[in-house]
């Protein structure tokens, strides 16, 4: 070997240029592994994503407007078969779309022809929904007329099933394709940790080899000379063989600095500047825990001077009577030896207010291992408090109008369950959509319309009992969790009360509004013993309410609507022939008994 690679540096450096020549060796595997994956991902980004979504999209439009059509047929109002036919473009536009990417990917899971032959029989199903138009326009429901009805209900679910096959289809090719990713991933995996592991033994073998005989032997003598040092006897001094060996020069420069070190003390000042110059509150306490010494730190945290803190009691500063966690017992374990990392206590200021720390400590022995002090650091994280207390308020609550969420009213309604069944208890749901709010967005603007919230917001709370739970759950609809109900009649007269309070227009500034609402209720237990009934239950009695007309109530055995004259009895009328859901037959008697109450009045 040359006397260049004497050097411990140039052999250090030859075991970097192996370590980098198998690191980029690495490197470009998976360089290339990495540019094969990502063309990969490429073509399912531009191929079967987008015809997953788009056979997805159809699917999702045409059970929209079957809906509709069902709606329609069901109340026989020809403007909901109007709004069905309307839908034919939502449709036909992502199916054309599908159509069209096919033939751009010959490859793709799904024939053009198979697709051509989906739309012309929707189209033909369209045509069929025309001739039922006038039908539906005029009222008049005859044999044949129900007939076609039903034929063209048959075609709406075979045409349904098509459609369903063909998003599998699609959905079942993305899967694959992804599942194939996944393989290639994981041998890619194997390959780079082979590879790895091959690099990681080359160098091993070859920095064992290099540290054995030149690193090992030279530091255990420096090793000696540590454990002299610390014994207090003289050290052996180094001879220098080779002056190109690093470690010979570094056994020298170790024993000159120990030759001086003897000879040094440290000074006070040295002391002083670092104890000044803690980020932290640094107090230190005498072993009967009253304080020795603060730094300025201290002062500035609690408002004392030095005078008035040395010498007194740590319980000055600290109270150490808090809880089953107090800080007296973090102080005991500092006389048994062990330290404390970031425990969390309470402080109290010289003018009384509490200040969250973060206390860490060690316990300081002298010479003979006597404890001569107690080192304690306090930070202080009120910052770090509030942050805490702000994230938990967003989590919870809904930024814009600072009602509980969904995740808040979902635990809330646990709640609410538990304790019912296990006392006996009532409580309901109401489920409130405002009527009428779109054209706020749209003609008076969305500023506007997150003040109306806000303000619907503030009349829910001052209307409501403070028991009750009200949640904002999606842009203009609310749930009202109303607990400790006396019985199942209770819901309906709050019900009416917030209908009421929402009625009055929504004054901001020179703009005014009235807004409606519909209200769902559901019952605990009569409507449901679990959140998901309860919740489908109140809302399909919104949607009963809002059908009506709105401003009104339905569900929970009632119904109410504040139109006043001939126009709410037959909105009743309507109520009876709509089919209820299972286990509420009462709603159409509520229903009915809510009319003829309001056509009394």
């Amino acid at each position: 070997m040359s006397v260049w690679f004497q050097s411990i540096r140039a052999k250090v450096w030859l075991c970097v240029t192996i370590v980098l020549m198998g690191y980029f060796a690495a490197t470009l595997v998976g360089f290339y592994v990495n540019i094969y994956q990502y063309k990969r991902l490429t073509h399912l980004q531009s191929t079967h994503i987008p015809l997953t979504a788009l056979g997805n999209e159809v699917v999702k439009q045409f059970e929209k407007q079957t809906e509709e059509y069902e709606d329609a047929f069901l109340l026989a109002e020809a403007e909901l078969s109007e709004q069905a036919a309307a839908m034919n473009s939502n449709v036909l536009s992502p199916l054309d779309q599908l159509i069209l990417l096919i033939r751009e990917h010959p490859s793709s899971p799904v024939q053009s022809t198979k697709l051509q032959q989906i739309r012309k029989d929707y189209l033909q199903l369209i045509a069929m929904a025309e001739q039922l138009h006038p039908r539906i326009a005029n009222a008049t429901f005859s044999t044949i007329s129900q007939k076609k009805i039903q034929q063209f209900s048959e075609a709406q679910r075979n045409f349904s099933d098509k459609l369903h096959a063909l998003a599998a289809t699609l959905n079942n090719a993305l899967l694959l394709e992804v599942e194939q990713h996944k393989n290639r991933a994981l041998n890619s995996i194997i390959l780079l940790s082979v590879l790895f592991m091959v690099v990681f033994f080359v160098v091993a073998v070859s920095v064992g080899q290099v540290s054995s005989a030149l690193l090992v032997a030279p530091l255990k003598n420096i090793q000696e000379n540590v454990e002299r040092f610390e014994q207090g006897v003289r050290l052996k001094k180094p001879t220098i063989e080779n002056n190109a060996d690093e470690i010979s020069q570094l056994a020298t420069a170790f024993w000159n600095m120990t030759e001086k070190l003897s000879k040094t003390m440290v000074s006070k000042n040295y002391v002083d500047n670092i104890i000044n110059n803690i980020s932290g509150a640094l107090v230190v306490l005498n072993p009967d825990l009253t304080i020795h010494r603060v730094n300025p730190q201290t002062l500035d945290l609690f408002g004392f001077n030095e005078e008035e803190l040395s010498g007194k009691p740590l319980s000055l500063l600290v109270d150490c009577n808090q809880d089953n966690l107090n800080s007296s017992k973090r102080i005991k374990r500092l006389f048994r030896g062990e330290a404390v990392r970031n425990a969390e206590v309470c402080a109290t200021n010289k003018s009384g207010q509490e200040i969250p720390l973060h206390f860490s400590g060690a316990p300081m022995y002298d010479d003979l291992g006597n404890l001569n002090a107690l080192i304690c650091l306090f930070d202080d994280v009120t910052e770090l408090k509030q942050a805490e207390a702000k994230l938990k308020q967003l989590a919870h609550h809904d930024p814009l109008t600072g009602l509980a969420n969904r995740n808040l009213f979902f635990d809330c309604l646990q709640h609410a369950l538990h304790d019912a069944k296990r006392h006996g208890r009532i409580f309901a749901l109401l489920y409130l959509d405002l009527d009428k709010f779109k054209p706020i967005n749209d003609t008076l603007g969305h500023e506007f319309g997150d003040l109306a919230l806000q303000e619907i917001s503030r009349r829910l709370q001052k209307t409501l009992r403070g028991d009750d739970t009200i949640a904002r759950v999606g842009g203009d609809e609310f749930i009202v969790i109303l607990n400790g109900l006396p019985d199942v009649s209770a819901a309906a007269p709050l019900a009416e009360k917030v209908i009421d309070t929402i009625l009055t227009p929504v004054q901001i500034g020179s703009l005014s509004h009235q807004l409606g609402v519909s209200v769902g209720i559901s019952v605990f237990p009569g409507d449901g013993k679990d959140a998901d009934t309860l919740i489908s239950k109140a809302d399909k009695a919104m949607y009963v309410a809002k059908h009506s007309g709105g401003n009104g109530y339905s569900g929970g055995g009632h119904a109410y609507n504040r139109t006043d004259g001939p126009a709410a009895t037959a909105r009743c009328k309507t109520l009876r022939f709509l089919s209820p859901a299972p286990g509420r037959a009462s709603d159409c008697s509520g229903s009915t008994q809510g009319c003829a109450d309001k056509t009394a009045e």
